[in-house]
């Protein structure tokens, strides 16, 4: 199941500041400062991507989104956005990518590409 994310513009930013009160607690502020810089990050990569291809009408799928910065930022930015929120589905997409992060970044496999390089460099 994915849900769709909006141009969320300053609203954003204003929810979260609106959900701190002073008596909040310095967790609650330190969250609120992360979620922001989440999407300040967020903005910054969707400016990398716009390098190459414009984000308007683009159709995105944004897995493991945590506090969802860059869904934000590709959205303001017109792209079509769809957060996965099917835990199960998450959870085995995160087994395949770290069992496929296993075999392919491990010291043997990178020595292994290294002596090809090498061997065809010389």
């Amino acid at each position: 199941m994915t849900n769709r994310v909006t141009q969320e513009g300053p609203f954003y930013r204003e929810l979260l500041e609106s959900s701190l009160s002073d008596d909040s607690s310095s967790l609650d502020k330190r969250w609120v400062a992360s979620a922001l810089l989440k999407v300040k990050i967020g903005e910054e990569k969707a400016g990398m991507v716009e390098r190459y291809i414009a984000l308007a009408g683009k159709r995105v799928l944004d897995i493991g989104c945590g506090d969802g910065g860059i869904s934000i930022a590709f959205a303001k930015r017109g792209a079509i956005v769809r957060i996965l929120t099917d835990r199960e589905l998450a959870r085995r997409l995160g087994e395949n990518g770290r069992q496929r992060t296993e075999n392919e970044l491990r010291w043997e496999k990178a020595g292994e590409k290294l002596e090809i390089n090498f061997n065809a460099a010389v």
